[in-house]
């Protein structure tokens, strides 16, 4: 059953956790993954969860007996410590994907074979008497259970569809993603945005639209790339690749709705508390060119005072899950034939 795969459990954890002062792409962590890719995230782990802001989110969101347990569970099984062991991810999604396979690199400082060993023993637990299976492509031993698979390339750990990596293992690290062009442009413009998390897509004729479907403004967008810093303050950058006539049209539309936004902030003393006029007030757009640049900048006082929202918000649900009364009890998992 593809849903109760360990793997992918542990690649949604991976990415909740970091759910993102630094540098430009991370080249050699590129080399790692397929050249066909539309969408790719690099998040610096190590730097992000340094930042006040995430460190005093992540305490707070501790309190949760859910979070706690998941983070114990993945020290003990993966011998994965998620605050300490993870430095870096990058993650990618393929040209023409219908289906959301992704193909990840994760930076860790736990062993390959300690991240094994738990797989197996989660494959073991759940009945797969094959285990993971270990199998080789192009000279590089790798293993996989249900279509997911995970194999140490370069130092670091690859991890998800068992196609894009077989294709990541052909690589063997030399040029992959460093040899499509025109991702790299948005990625070297993206990375230059600096931060502890950047991400660019090449937007599939499928994302673009459904994007018009839902607002047909946003038709003519062909790309997006941009980067968050949360070192000091909070700086968001975000360009979207249209047209120059589209361009223009989507700004003019942006400061309309910014104008109606400030106008109705102002009547409601509740918005202000929560700090909500720092970021409609922080925010702006401009056309340059083809492309629409938006820029988001908060002060160090103006995120603290969103913080101390978002953990006031974080420590009521935490002490909800605390109140509520216990779940019944779930049948254990079927044993795979």
């Amino acid at each position: 059953m593809r849903n109760r795969n360990p793997l992918v459990a542990l690649l949604a954890l991976f990415a909740l956790l970091v759910a993102g002062q630094s540098q430009a792409a991370d080249l050699a962590d590129l080399k790692m993954l397929p050249a066909e890719a539309d969408i790719v995230v690099q998040i610096d782990v190590k730097d992000l969860v340094a930042t006040a802001l995430v460190t005093d989110l992540l305490k707070q969101a501790k309190m949760n007996p859910q979070t706690q347990q998941a983070l114990a569970e993945m020290k003990s099984k993966f011998g994965v410590d998620a605050e300490k062991d993870l430095e870096r991810l990058t993650i990618m999604f393929p040209a023409k994907s219908k289906t959301g396979e992704a193909l990840m690199v994760i930076n860790t400082k736990t062993p390959y074979k300690t991240v094994l060993a738990g797989l197996q023993k989660e494959q073991a637990d759940l009945g797969n008497k094959k285990g993971m299976a270990e199998k080789s492509h192009a000279g590089t031993t790798y293993h996989v259970a249900d279509g997911v698979g995970i194999a140490q390339l370069g130092g670091r750990l690859v991890v998800g569809d068992e196609g894009l990596l077989k294709k990541a293992l052909a690589g063997k690290g030399k040029t992959g993603l460093n040899g499509n062009k025109g991702m790299m442009t948005l990625i070297d413009k993206a990375a230059k945005g600096g931060g502890q998390l950047w991400f660019a897509a090449q937007l599939p004729d499928a994302v673009k639209k459904d994007m018009a479907a839902q607002n047909p403004e946003m038709k003519d967008i062909q790309t997006v790339q941009g980067s968050l810093d949360l070192a000091k303050g909070l700086k968001l950058r975000l360009d979207l690749g249209a047209n120059k006539a589209a361009a223009a049209k989507m700004v003019a539309k942006f400061n309309e709705q910014i104008a109606k936004a400030k106008k109705e902030q102002a009547g409601n003393p509740m918005a202000g508390a929560m700090g909500l006029g720092a970021i409609i007030d922080g925010v702006k757009a401009k056309a340059v060119g083809d492309n629409v640049e938006v820029a988001l900048d908060l002060s160090e006082a103006q995120v603290n005072q969103l913080k101390a929202m978002a953990m006031m918000m974080v420590g009521m649900a935490a002490a909800q899950q605390k109140a509520a009364p216990p779940s019944p009890a779930m049948p254990p998992p079927q044993k795979t034939k």
